[in-house]
C-alpha cells in the first residue's frame, strides 16, 4: 500500500526498472587477479546483461565460463568478473516496455579505462573468437553499461 506521496512520485516517473539477480551457480567462479582489493572499489566497472535463445543457454554458459572470462583475465587491468541470473524484475512508468530484462548479468571490474582495455590485443581477441560469433547469433537481449568511480570512502 503506497502513501499518497509515494503514489505521486511514481506517477511522475518516466521509468522505474527494478531487478533482482542471484549469483550464477555454474562452475567454480574465476578467482580475481592480484589487482583486486576487497577494501577498494574498482575504478571501472562494466555490466553486460544478455539473454539467449533457450536452446542455446547451455552453450552460452559454457562459452562464458570456459572461454570468455578466461580470455578477459589476460586483458591488462582486469580485476575480476562475476556472473548472476535474473530472479525477478518489474517496471513501472510511462516509458515501461513491459518486456523482460536480460536473464544473465556479468559484472566485470577493471583498473584500466574502457579506452585502454579496448585498445589491447587481448581484449580484441576475447571479442572475436569463433565460439563468441556462434553465441552472438543466439542473443535475444543485450545491455552494456560502463561506470567510472568518481568518489569512495575508506573502509575498515
Amino acid at each position: 500500500t503506497r502513501s499518497e506521496r509515494e503514489k505521486g512520485i511514481f506517477s511522475r516517473m518516466e521509468l522505474l526498472d527494478r531487478r533482482t539477480y542471484e549469483v550464477y551457480t555454474g562452475p567454480a567462479s574465476t578467482p580475481p587477479s592480484a589487482l583486486y582489493d576487497p577494501k577498494k572499489p574498482p575504478p571501472y566497472t562494466l555490466l553486460v546483461a544478455m539473454s539467449v535463445q533457450p536452446e542455446a543457454e547451455e552453450d552460452f554458459n559454457r562459452w562464458y565460463d570456459e572461454e570468455h572470462i578466461e580470455m578477459l583475465r589476460k586483458v591488462p587491468g582486469w580485476s575480476r568478473s562475476r556472473r548472476f541470473v535474473l530472479k525477478e524484475a518489474g517496471q513501472i512508468g510511462s516509458a515501461s516496455t513491459g518486456g523482460a530484462p536480460p536473464k544473465y548479468l556479468a559484472v566485470h571490474e577493471w583498473t584500466s579505462s574502457k579506452e585502454e582495455r579496448e585498445a589491447s590485443p587481448e581484449y580484441k581477441a576475447a571479442g572475436s573468437t569463433e565460439w563468441r560469433t556462434k553465441v552472438a547469433k543466439t542473443v535475444t537481449g543485450l545491455e552494456r553499461r560502463s561506470f567510472k568511480l568518481l568518489k569512495s570512502w575508506e573502509r575498515d
